[in-house]
């Protein structure tokens, strides 16, 4: 067997497993069961709700609806309802029949825990030590995961959040006058931060927050002299704001990162209101609406109005309720009008294009701007008042800004929003509404990780983190839980893992090289989003999958098609390769003689990787996929692309 041979026939089924392909295939008038479960987890006792009602009825439509737990009929209606009294794994099944006879299946299953996990001191298994770093870190090093088993999760929450920022701008500042487009400089987002900086926690945050907001740092910086500077200053922004930092002044607000983002020049460049004017009749100017849309849409609060729970409010037909109007979208884009380029900065005359924004304070709108209406509301009434002729300075332009922002921030359905978007960047794709409750709760202050502050990133992190649904291992076991690993964090894991952080470039390659390589490959280069929805959307499902079937969701396989399950799994194993026999001597033996044990290899390569399902079972199946490589290099390259492929790896649960 080649290893191109093996090589295709282990990514193919990367792609096939992860997605969960296999969905049920009906005739073309048979009927089609789709299953929709309001929990796939929980503590008993538990009531779940079931719906049937996204199913075909086939010809002369459903005749019959039969829900099973266990074998023992529990409804038979298109929607039902069973309570849970028992801990353990319950499988659900759906059996739907049309007028003609035919019928259709769909199952799921319901994982239900005895008890709720609860917090406490070291100290912890390895296993669940490896599993939460990979969650809350780019991957478990060995002195993080030291620190984990030895004192438990809260206590590296709380060591990290008093660890100062790891930032681009001050290792450059001590790089001692190397000049903008040298090979070392930029890929310190992924070696220097993502692999080696000691604040882990906050660098994965900032990295969430990076595909809440995503910047296409080339698109937005769009003088090639100035990316190297522009990208270190916006990836700082995340970084300084992702948690709070006292030496720089910040709260850990995500309100606070909105207002610094909207006035980048970079970000007002890629979202199109640099230079939005106010509107002027006899010019036919008009302020741009892209970002006023885009800051709703994605950014705050999402098209449909959402309960605490993050489940759509509806009206008395059953509709979603819309959050906002074009009107709306009107107004606010009023706001974002006036800004211009920064200034070039002394020490990197070229990073103007991403510094903070100037103003053409007679091209902002200062006249009155109906915000949104919702109880408590912010500003008073949800009102910009019109600003007098002698008041209208950069300073009010400011703050009509940061009103907007506000506004958005202070309303209903954005914690539960950003709730959700931040648990599935974490933890799983398809949280339970009680998992996003508790999670906004946390953001708005309340609960016991809340901390009496609206915005408040540390207390939402440290609540996606240390929620039952994330830590509780009986969830684990659930197919229905957790996520796929997005490349970024496969690759950077592994780095961390092996052990592969040094004071060089991460890969023999210039840093632009590198991330369009990455993009191309994997579908994901750092900075390098596609658009502003992010190199996945958050509600993507793969068609004709299970995962479909059971309305659930898999974002991360919307960039892993049939051409980059391969090539991308490719350039990560090569990667990792060129790394391990540039800087870990020894690591596969002298001459590859650990190659000589398909076991011991396997073990050398699975081992670090594990998070908890790299079992001895799948091991020995490793060991069995390698043996059949005579050459030792060969062999030990194998070992490692298939485990980096293997779904018990890229399915973190």
């Amino acid at each position: 067997m080649s290893m191109w041979t093996a090589g295709c026939a282990w990514g193919v089924w990367v792609l096939i497993l992860a997605a969960g392909a296999g969905a049920q295939e009906a005739g073309d008038d048979g009927p089609v069961a789709r299953l929709r479960l309001d929990h796939h987890v929980g503590v008993r006792p538990l009531t779940v709700r079931f719906d049937a009602s996204a199913g075909t009825g086939g010809t002369g439509g459903v005749a019959t609806y039969r829900w099973e737990v266990a074998g023992r009929v529990i409804g038979d209606g298109a929607q039902a309802e069973h309570r849970f009294d028992t801990a353990g794994d319950h499988a659900v099944t759906l059996t739907v029949t049309d007028a003609a006879g035919r019928s259709a299946r769909e199952s799921a299953v319901v994982t239900v825990a005895e008890r709720a996990w609860r917090p406490g001191p070291g100290p912890v298994d390895e296993a669940e030590a490896r599993r939460f770093l990979w969650q809350a870190a780019f991957g478990p090093s060995p002195d993080d995961l030291a620190f984990v088993t030895e004192h438990g999760f809260a206590v590296w929450i709380d060591r990290q959040l008093g660890l100062r920022p790891t930032l681009m701008t001050e290792r450059f500042a001590r790089s001692r006058g190397r000049e903008p487009g040298d090979d070392f400089q930029t890929p310190w987002l992924i070696d220097d931060l993502m692999v080696g900086g000691p604040d882990q926690l906050r660098q994965r945050t900032a990295w969430a927050l990076a595909q809440v907001i995503p910047i296409n740092a080339e698109a937005a910086i769009d003088n090639e002299e100035a990316f190297h500077g522009g990208l270190r200053r916006l990836y700082g922004v995340f970084l300084r704001h992702a948690l709070p930092a006292e030496r720089y002044g910040s709260r850990g607000r995500y309100d606070d990162l909105l207002v610094e983002l909207t006035f980048n020049s970079a970000v007002a460049h890629w979202l199109t209101y640099k230079n939005s004017t106010r509107a002027v009749a006899e010019f036919g100017t008009r302020p741009d609406e892209n970002y006023a849309r885009e800051l709703m849409q994605l950014f705050t609060i999402g098209v449909v109005a959402l309960r605490p729970d993050g489940t759509p409010v509806r009206d008395a037909e059953g509709r979603p309720v819309p959050n906002y109007t074009n009107d709306d979208v009107k107004a606010f884009a009023r706001v974002f009008t006036g800004m211009i380029d920064g200034d070039a900065s002394e020490d990197e005359p070229f990073a103007s294009t991403a510094e903070p924004v100037n103003w053409l304070v007679d091209d902002h709108d200062f006249g009155a701007k109906q915000l949104l209406v919702y109880p408590g509301v912010t500003p008073r009434r949800g009102r910009i008042p019109a600003t007098r002729r002698g008041d209208r300075t950069e300073r009010r332009a400011r703050q009509e800004v940061r009103s907007a922002i506000g506004n958005l921030v202070h309303h209903p359905s954005h914690p539960p929003f950003l709730a959700r978007r931040m648990i599935q960047r974490f933890t799983t794709s398809n949280p339970t509404p009680g998992y996003v409750r508790r999670v906004a709760d946390a953001y708005a202050g309340r609960g016991p990780f809340g901390r009496g502050q609206r915005g408040d990133l540390a207390a939402m992190v440290r609540a996606v983190l240390l929620d039952d649904e994330a830590r509780n291992p009986a969830y684990r076991r659930n197919p229905q839980h957790g996520l796929v690993l997005e490349p970024v964090r496969v690759l950077v894991g592994a780095a961390r893992a092996y052990g592969l952080h040094e004071p060089a470039p991460f890969v023999p390659t210039t840093d632009l090289e590198m991330f369009w390589e990455m993009q191309e490959l994997t579908g994901q280069g750092p900075f390098l989003t596609p658009s502003v929805f992010n190199f996945y959307l958050p509600d993507f499902s793969p068609p004709d999958t299970r995962l479909r079937a059971l309305g659930l969701v898999a974002p991360e396989l919307q960039v892993l098609d049939e051409h980059r399950a391969l090539a991308g799994l490719a350039f990560m194993a090569d990667s990792c390769w060129n790394l391990i026999s540039a800087y870990r001597d020894g690591f596969w033996g002298d001459g590859f003689g650990v190659s000589e044990d398909p076991a011991a290899l396997v073990a050398a390569v699975a081992g670090p990787l594990d998070h908890g399902w790299l079992d001895d079972t799948t091991r020995r199946a490793l060991a069995r996929a390698v043996r059949g490589f005579r050459d030792p290099e060969a062999r030990a390259y194998a070992a490692l692309y298939l485990t980096l492929g293997h779904p018990d790896f890229r399915v973190l649960r």
